[in-house]
C-alpha cells in the first residue's frame, strides 16, 4: 500500500486546440470581429505535480480535466 493518497506524478502529452474564424473578412467590415474556441487537455487526463514543498512525497492536482473556452475578439 502506498503511503500517499494521491496518484503519482508523471510525464504527459497535453493536446490542445484553438480555432478562430475572422467574421470581418467574410462581411467585408472595416472593424475587426472574430469568434474563437479554445480547448485544453482534449484527452481529459488528470495531471498531478509533485508537492516539492512538503515532506510527505505527495502530489498536487495541476490539470483536473478538459476545459473549453468560447470567445469573441474585437480588434
Amino acid at each position: 500500500m502506498s503511503p500517499t493518497a494521491n496518484p503519482s506524478a508523471g510525464a504527459y502529452h497535453m493536446i490542445s486546440s484553438r480555432v478562430r474564424f475572422d467574421v470581418s473578412k467574410v462581411t467585408g467590415s472595416s472593424r475587426g470581429l472574430a469568434l474563437f474556441v479554445q480547448a485544453d487537455n482534449l484527452t481529459n487526463i488528470e495531471v498531478w505535480h509533485p508537492d516539492w514543498g512538503g515532506n510527505s512525497g505527495d502530489t498536487l492536482p495541476a490539470y483536473r480535466g478538459r476545459s473549453v473556452l468560447f470567445g469573441v475578439e474585437v480588434f
